[in-house]
C-alpha cells in the first residue's frame, strides 16, 4: 500500500498535470512537431483547464495517492490525459482544444495505443503537410481529421496505413528523416532537451531507447531543482546515478508516483527478505541491472546512442521563448557522453569493460 505524505500531495492534487505549465514556462514543451519550445495554448490543455471538467479522483487498489483524474465532457468520460498525452498529442500536435484532446486520449485508451508515438506521428505527418512534403489530411487547427486519427491509425485504413509505421518510417519514406523526433526508434516523449538539456543524454543512453522514465534529470533542471538546464557540466553523473535510482525502484515494482528514498527501499526490503542492506548495496543492485541491460541491447545490436540532429544543431535552435538560442551542440554532447562511459566504466563505445562486469560479479559478456 503507498502512503499519502506530503511528497505525494501534488500526485493526488492535479496528478501529472501539474507538469504542464512548469515545462512549457522552462521552453521545453514540444511543439508542433518539436519546432517550438512553447505553446500559445497551453491555457486550455493544462492542469486548470482540466480541472473545469474533472469529475472525481480515482485510485489503483488499496492506493492512498489517488493521482489519477476522472474527467466528463458531454456524451465523453473517462481518464486523462496525463502529461505525456498533453504535451505530445496536444501541443505537439497545436491542439489547444480540451474537448479534443480528450476524445483523442480516450480513442488511444479503447484502441490500446500510446499517445506518445501516436502524438507524436500525428504531429510529424502535420508538420510534412505544412511543410508541402506530404498531405496525409491533418492540418494544424483541424480538430476533425485530429480525433479521427487514432482509429485510420489502428484500422491501417488510407492515411492510417503510413502512419501506423512510426515516426522514423514515415520520415524516412518521405526522405526527411530529420524530421523524426526519436531515439532508436522510439518516439520521444513531452521534455525539449533544448529546454533541459541532461535530457539529451538520459534519452540517449536509456536502456529502454528514448525513455524519459530511466532518468528523470529534468526535475533537477526546470522542475525544482538547482542544476542550470542549460549546460551539460556534471550532467553524466546526475544521470548515472538517476538511471541506478530508478532501475532499484522499479526493481521493487514500486509506483512511479510514489515519493520513496533508499532509506524506505531498505525498511521495505527488511520487511520482506529479513535482510539489512545499506544505500550501496541497493544502488548496486540499480547498477547492475543498468550493466545488464546494456549487454542485452549491445547483443541484441541496438543502434549507438545518439539524438535527431535537430535536437542539438545550431540551426534547430528555438527563435523564441526562454530556450530561444539554445543549442546543445553535437561537440558538447559527445564529450558528455563520453564522460557517462568513463563513469559507467565503459570503453568509448558505450561497451561494459571486463574490470566492471568483474566488480558487479556479472558473468555475461558481451558478444556471448
Amino acid at each position: 500500500m503507498y502512503v499519502f505524505t506530503p511528497a505525494n500531495m501534488w500526485a493526488h492534487k492535479e496528478g501529472t498535470l501539474a507538469l504542464v505549465d512548469m515545462v512549457d514556462v522552462a521552453g521545453a514543451m514540444p511543439t508542433r512537431n518539436w519546432s517550438q519550445g512553447q505553446f500559445e495554448g497551453i491555457g486550455q490543455i493544462n492542469s486548470a483547464a482540466r480541472q473545469k471538467v474533472r469529475l472525481k479522483k480515482r485510485a489503483c487498489t488499496q492506493c492512498a495517492i489517488g493521482c489519477r483524474n476522472f474527467h466528463v465532457i458531454d456524451d465523453a468520460h473517462g481518464e486523462g490525459p496525463e502529461f505525456e498525452t498533453v504535451a505530445l498529442c496536444g501541443a505537439n500536435c497545436g491542439v489547444g482544444d480540451t474537448e479534443a484532446l480528450f476524445r483523442f486520449n480516450l480513442a488511444c485508451d479503447d484502441l490500446g495505443m500510446d499517445t506518445v508515438s501516436t502524438g507524436a506521428v500525428v504531429g510529424l505527418a502535420t508538420d510534412m503537410r505544412e511543410k508541402s512534403i506530404a498531405d496525409f489530411g491533418l492540418r494544424f487547427g483541424d480538430y476533425e481529421a485530429y480525433v479521427a486519427a487514432p482509429q485510420r491509425i489502428a484500422r491501417r485504413e488510407g492515411i492510417g496505413a503510413e502512419l501506423a509505421e512510426g515516426a522514423r518510417a514515415l520520415a524516412a519514406r518521405y526522405g526527411v528523416p530529420e524530421l523524426a523526433m526519436e531515439v532508436k526508434n522510439l518516439e520521444l516523449p513531452g521534455y525539449d532537451p533544448r529546454g533541459t538539456f541532461g535530457m539529451s543524454l538520459a534519452y540517449a543512453t536509456a536502456d529502454g531507447s528514448g525513455c524519459h522514465q530511466r532518468s528523470y534529470v529534468q526535475a533537477d533542471e526546470i522542475l525544482g531543482g538547482d542544476l542550470p538546464p542549460d549546460t551539460m557540466t556534471g550532467k553524466a553523473a546526475v544521470n548515472i546515478h538517476r538511471q541506478n535510482f530508478t532501475s532499484v525502484k522499479y526493481s521493487g515494482i514500486c509506483c512511479e508516483f510514489w515519493a520513496l528514498k533508499l532509506e524506505e527501499m531498505r525498511q521495505l526490503l527488511r520487511h520482506v527478505y529479513r535482510r539489512d542492506l545499506s544505500d550501496d548495496d541497493l544502488m548496486r543492485v540499480g547498477e547492475r541491472a543498468c550493466n545488464l541491460a546494456r549487454l542485452f541491447n549491445l547483443r541484441e545490436s541496438v543502434k549507438a546512442d545518439d539524438l535527431p540532429r535537430k535536437l542539438y544543431a545550431e540551426e534547430g535552435a528555438h527563435r523564441a521563448g526562454p530556450s530561444a538560442g539554445r543549442a546543445i551542440g553535437e561537440t558538447r554532447f559527445r564529450a558528455a557522453l563520453q564522460e557517462y562511459y568513463e563513469l559507467r566504466g565503459w570503453d568509448e563505445n558505450g561497451v561494459p569493460s571486463e574490470e566492471k562486469l568483474d566488480e558487479l560479479g556479472i558473468d555475461w559478456r558481451p558478444g556471448s
